[in-house]
């Protein structure tokens, strides 16, 4: 098998786990968000900042990969957004 075979195969790979970890938590944000109980909207906004997260890591490993610094660089800083603010709804739901 060639070299390029297998990094196709293992971006292929990627691709499909990326989709399925971004659809399921697409599904739990919604599960969350049409739910009776309207304190749990708190939850689905944080599945959806955690959707965020996982999209913008996966953009800078790819950007990483193909060497676009700026791109890697305003992928990083969405990053690091969707951190803080994960962050910042976890500390106010624990009312620190």
């Amino acid at each position: 098998m060639k070299n390029s075979e297998m990094i196709s195969k293992d971006n292929k790979a990627v691709t499909y786990i990326r989709s399925i970890i971004l659809i399921g938590l697409t599904l739990i944000s919604a599960m969350f968000f049409f739910d009776e109980i309207p304190t749990n909207d708190y939850i689905g906004w944080s599945t959806l900042i955690i959707f965020w997260i996982f999209n913008y890591f996966f953009d800078v490993i790819e950007n990483k990969k193909n060497g676009e610094k700026k791109s890697l660089i305003l992928n990083f800083l969405l990053l690091a957004i969707g951190l803080g603010l994960l962050i910042w709804q976890s500390l106010s739901v624990l009312d620190f």
